[in-house]
């Protein structure tokens, strides 16, 4: 006779049933839940939070993102595939970025070096640079102030500005 031994007492295998589906517990692994015995897949259905990406229970570590709850496999960047658990990460319009793909993407670039712009961006004759690519056209130095002026078009920096009058060249102060 085949005696099942399981929560501290002997059982026969007909006995020791799943308490959502009743049936028999055949396989060693099992699950309690308020001190009843569940088969590992009625388990899982009850109470077992469920993937946002796949809809199936997560048995193993939980990835909490975007007000969801993730299987780390299926927590990913929706451009290139990159798992993004444990790491840093960009949601727009419901969907996960990695930090590449969501510059590459959606942050503005820059007129100069054509660069994703991810930290201050100078704005400046309609267009749109990063600090250190916004220079004078005479000097080259970056213009680190707010003021600047036109020549032939192109900027300059004050002091070059304040140069080219002293030498009497055609400028437009902007």
């Amino acid at each position: 006779m085949v005696i099942v031994q399981a929560l501290g007492k002997n059982w026969h295998p007909h006995h020791f049933i799943c308490f959502k589906c009743k049936e028999p517990i055949t396989s060693s692994k099992f699950n309690l839940h308020d001190g009843n015995a569940y088969c590992e897949s009625d388990y899982a259905q009850m109470f077992l939070k469920k993937c946002y990406g796949c809809n199936l229970p997560i048995r193993d570590v939980v990835v909490q993102a975007m007000g969801q709850n993730w299987h780390t496999e299926h927590f990913v960047c929706c451009a290139c595939g990159t798992k993004l658990a444990n790491q840093s990460y960009y949601e727009r319009e419901n969907n996960p970025f990695c930090t590449t793909c969501y510059e590459e993407k959606f942050c503005p670039r820059c007129t100069l070096c054509n660069k994703p712009i991810v930290d201050t961006a100078v704005l400046a004759l309609g267009n749109c640079w990063h600090q250190g690519c916004f220079k004078c056209n005479n000097c080259n130095e970056p213009i680190s102030d707010t003021s600047f002026e036109l020549y032939r078009e192109k900027a300059v920096c004050s002091d070059c500005g304040k140069l080219l009058r002293k030498l009497k060249v055609d400028t437009t102060a902007f």
